[in-house]
Parts: C-alpha cells; sequence; structure tokens
C-alpha cells in the first residue's frame, strides 16, 4: 500500500502500519480542534494591531468579546485611547457604530471586507481556529512530525501546518481558484494559561500588500459575559454598500 508523505517522497508502508498513521493524524486533529478557542466565549481586554501598507504604517489599540456560538464585538481606538468604530458581527448581521462620523453602518456578514478589508469567512481563522465548516473537503500530509491539512471549500482553498507539540495550528494560507495564495497568518507564541491563545499573529493580505501585526497582550478565557450593542444616538443609519 503506497502512503504518501510530504508533496513528493513516497514509501511501501502495511496496511496496519498505514492505518496506525491515519489515527495517529486524526487524533492530533482532535486535539487540535479541542484546542479551539471559539469552543469557548472568550474576551481580549487589550490588543494591539499595527498595520503596514508600503509606506504608511499605522497603530490601533483594540479589545474583542466572543460569544458562543457566533457574536463578535470589536472596538477601535487610537494611540489616545479615542474609539473611533465599534463592529458587532454574527453569522448574518452586521452593523458598525462609527464614531467619528457619527454614523450607524448596517450591512451583512460578507460587507466586513468593503470596511476592514478582512473577509467575514476568515474571521474563525484569525486567532488560529482550525475550522471544519459545511461543505469542506479535508485531506492531509505527514511528514515525518509535521502535518499539513488542505481543506478545500466553495471560497477556494485553505493549507494549514498543525504544530503537534502545541496542538495548535502554527499557519495557514488561503488559495484562490483564479489568483492563488492571496492570505497567510501566522501564529505564535501560544500559552496554556491562555486558553491556546496565540500572543502573537501575523496577517499578510497578498493581493492588497498590507501586512498586519496583532499582539494580544490581556484576554480572559472561559469568559462568562454577554454581548450587548448600543447604537450611538442621533447617528444616521447607513446601507453598506
Amino acid at each position: 500500500m503506497i502512503f504518501q508523505t510530504g508533496c513528493t517522497a513516497k514509501r511501501i508502508v502495511s496496511e496496519s502500519a498505514f492505518n496506525s498513521n491515519i489515527n495517529s493524524v486524526e487524533d492530533i486533529i482532535n486535539k487540535v480542534k479541542n484546542n479551539n478557542i471559539s469552543n469557548e466565549s472568550f474576551f481580549i481586554e487589550k490588543g494591539n494591531l499595527y498595520i503596514k501598507r508600503k509606506e504608511d504604517f499605522n497603530r490601533f489599540i483594540f479589545n474583542c468579546k466572543f460569544q458562543k456560538p457566533d457574536k463578535y464585538l470589536f472596538s477601535f481606538r487610537n494611540n489616545a485611547g479615542i474609539e473611533g468604530a465599534r463592529m458587532y458581527i454574527t453569522k448574518d448581521t452586521l452593523v458598525i457604530n462609527d464614531r467619528i462620523e457619527k454614523k450607524l453602518l448596517y450591512g451583512k456578514p460578507e460587507d466586513m471586507e468593503r470596511v476592514y478589508g478582512i473577509p467575514y469567512f476568515v474571521l474563525n481563522k484569525l486567532f488560529g481556529d482550525l475550522d471544519f465548516g459545511e461543505n469542506v473537503n479535508n485531506s492531509f500530509e505527514k511528514d515525518e512530525n509535521k502535518i499539513f491539512l488542505t481543506q478545500q471549500s466553495e471560497n477556494g482553498v485553505w493549507k494549514s501546518y498543525l504544530d503537534t507539540k502545541n496542538e495548535k495550528v502554527k499557519s495557514t494560507e488561503f488559495l484562490e481558484k483564479n489568483r492563488g495564495k492571496i492570505i497567510e497568518i501566522i501564529y505564535s507564541k501560544f500559552g496554556k494559561d491562555r486558553g491556546h491563545f496565540p500572543e502573537d499573529i501575523d496577517f499578510k493580505d497578498i493581493t492588497k500588500g498590507i501586512n498586519t501585526h496583532i499582539h494580544i497582550s490581556k484576554m480572559v478565557i472561559p469568559w462568562n459575559g454577554e454581548i450587548e450593542f448600543i447604537p450611538g444616538k442621533g447617528y444616521i443609519k447607513e446601507e453598506i454598500k
């Protein structure tokens, strides 16, 4: 029986050894899934965003609340601590308090990319979760102690490198059918005391030439609070187009 390891190297193994390899990989994948941070509600009390595009560089302070199964509330502030925007998003809703323009923006989750440049389907991957959505075909390659997971969906293909030591996703990239690799995310400094949360995240949007570094300095997981979104009083309502 042929068992493929890596991209090109092949070796013949017995059927029992083949099944053992599959079981060991599935066991690791299940452990990685069990370490998904979205298994619990959480609250990132303080984080920093560093965004670089060509010669432009911006820094923001943010916090993020997540309530199972799909509610997020983000708050973005400048270095002086003044809030510029607050975003509430679920699987079917997107609402943004734009405190600068005094507008209440509303739309669908897919509109998140128009406002912030990040597609909604990336959100579950942003903090390092291994996501198995509907209508996704999964396959893997095992090369010594490394596992590479490929997930094909209607949006494109995710390729993830699983860290067998930390039992987390070490890096992931997204490829569109026509444009190739467009997104790359690298996670580092995992801490079991932080619920296997990565302290540092590097997000690269290859098509837009944008590099974003996320540093998480304070968080609570599990978090027992509830998310409440309060629209800005007197704000002008405007649909995201």
